[in-house]
């Protein structure tokens, strides 16, 4: 098949150039049955039938609309791609919330499935080849209860070859370039070939990074998607969208969003709270769970998933949110401190507009904020007036106060405890340069250092810390309710179950994740796309 490249096509154009548009846009489903009947004519007429196709397929790759076959719109068709229709007519289901992905309808009706090779590609090993695959198959295991086990002989579930040209399903490769691969759906719409991969062997196939051909890992996950249920999707970032733009080893977060809505959550004990785009964070204290949005909205969680959220208010300024000691606050990019009193929008008494200060930080009743030159303060009781200088460090980076606690970290990673003496009592608990992050609850203080290593302090100064943990992936430690948790950069989430190293327990491991916050017994995660989640059992 031609990839059509006659720049200019449009209405009542005529002849071949047209009718290779017309072939491409009825392979990929943008033309109906009736329609492409119209290709066994000799010459093909550029007619509106082609032009709502044209708009269509402009409209799914997210091109500007004009319904002519522009340069961009050729550019785009001569991408490489998978040879699976983008729409089909019909009996696929979109999804209608903010993610495009689409589902065909069918699932298998087990989790536990088996694959088989029928044969391999001569430009890499076999070895290599089924290293791929199972990488492949593993993005799709990470994030459902599904499982991928190869037999080598007997009936499997998914049979993966590499073919050309006409290899007898009805649907031929067309040589180097263009159509890459094509898998089809689970039972019952894919009769004997259900589930099956099939991979274009007149393409070169490439395990190294860079690749020095097709990635077999990123189209082989694309493919297995299908043969999974899952449709193409007009998300450009997303795995299952049409076109291979290079190496893609993980799932967008819209690839996610649809393997879940057919086959669910890897981990399922987890209630969606609310689902805003909005969202840039989340804070927790007790049973209380508050969320700020990108324009200054502060929220109340009042119970009900998703619609049971009061604002409390609205202001732009506002860049931070603290709660804890049944008390909540919020801090200004000028530095201005408010404390809620308990009434929405006009029940925010100001307590301090320093345009020094950088953060704020509270721990049980008490109230602190850190300057931009390292001076710490805490509050006293009188708006303005009542701050008491505690510290004047230009080193200090971070306050983390708990349990009647304070503690403060420095450029160099010294940490060190207050002992209750302004300026003076300040105790030195650690020196380690490594140490990016301290998190403290109650009276236990964590340590993160900048290779992913987590301690805990052990009550004697400089060298009493114990080792929990030492994964490079750790990009944040949260403590909360005698709880400990660490978050990784590909959204894992982990509780340290009380031996260090090994005791760790995976709670969830969805790369959408941005961050969690723990208070009492709760647990919550905010995603990149402002969706907030509640951990449901016992922790």
């Amino acid at each position: 098949m031609r990839v059509p490249s006659s720049i200019g096509l449009k209405r009542n154009s005529k002849g071949k150039p047209v009718k290779e548009l017309q072939k491409f846009l009825g392979k990929f489903g943008y033309l109906d049955k009736t329609t492409r009947v119209a290709e066994l004519e000799v010459e093909a007429n550029f007619d509106e039938n082609i032009e709502t196709a044209l708009k269509k397929y402009q409209e799914f790759h997210n091109l500007p609309i004009t319904g002519e076959l522009d340069e961009a719109t050729v550019k785009q068709m001569k991408v490489p791609r998978c040879g699976f229709p983008d729409l089909n007519q019909g009996t696929a289901k979109s999804n209608q919330g903010t993610a495009k992905f689409t589902t065909q309808g069918n699932r298998w009706d087990k989790n536990n499935l088996t694959y088989r090779f029928v044969n391999f590609t001569s430009d890499l090993t076999e070895g290599e080849v089924r290293s791929g695959i199972a990488t492949a198959f593993g993005l799709w295991s990470e994030v459902t209860p599904l499982t991928f086990t190869e037999v080598t002989s007997g009936n499997a579930d998914i049979l993966i070859s590499f073919v050309t040209g006409d290899h007898g399903d009805g649907d031929p490769f067309d040589g180097a370039g263009n159509v890459l691969a094509h898998a089809y759906y689970p039972p019952q719409n894919g009769g004997e070939i259900a589930g099956d991969a099939h991979f274009d062997d007149d393409e070169t196939w490439s395990m190294n990074l860079p690749p020095s051909g097709f990635d077999l890992i990123s189209v082989a996950a694309h493919e297995f998607g299908h043969s999974l249920g899952l449709a193409h999707s007009t998300v450009s970032g997303s795995l299952m969208f049409p076109s291979y733009s290079g190496p893609q080893r993980a799932l967008h977060e819209d690839d996610i969003a649809g393997i879940q809505s057919i086959y669910g959550h890897k981990f399922p004990n987890w209630q969606e709270l609310d689902n805003n785009s909005a969202s840039v964070d989340i804070v927790a204290d007790g049973n209380n769970l508050y969320q700020l949005h990108n324009n200054g909205g502060i929220w109340k969680y009042t119970g009900t998933p998703l619609t049971g959220w009061q604002e409390l208010d609205n202001n732009t300024a506002t860049k931070k949110i603290v709660a804890v000691g049944g008390n909540l606050y919020q801090f200004h990019n000028n530095g201005r401190i408010w404390k809620y009193t308990g009434t929405p929008f006009t029940g925010w008494l100001e307590l301090d507009n320093n345009p020094a200060s950088v953060d704020i930080v509270a721990g049980g009743n008490d109230l602190y904020q850190l300057h931009n030159n390292g001076r710490i303060w805490k509050y006293t009781g009188t708006p303005f007036t009542g701050w008491v200088e505690l510290d004047n460090n230009t080193a200090t980076k971070n306050i983390v106060a708990a349990g009647g606690n304070l503690y403060q970290i420095h450029n160099n990673g010294h940490i060190w405890k207050y002992t209750g003496t302004p300026l003076t009592g300040w105790q030195e608990l650690d020196n380690n340069p490594a140490s990016l992050e301290i998190e403290a609850d109650s009276n236990d203080l964590y340590q993160l250092h900048s290779n992913g290593r987590i301690w805990k302090y052990t009550g004697t100064p400089l060298t009493g810390w114990q080792e929990l943990d030492n994964n490079p992936a750790t990009k944040n430690i949260v403590a909360a309710g005698g709880n400990l948790y660490q978050i990784h950069s590909n959204g894992r989430i982990w509780k340290y179950t009380g031996t260090p190293l090994t005791g760790w327990q995976e709670l969830d491991n969805n790369p959408a994740t941005k961050n969690i916050v723990a208070a009492g017994g709760n647990l919550y995660q905010i995603h990149n796309n402002g969706r907030i989640w509640k951990y449901t059992l016992p922790l």
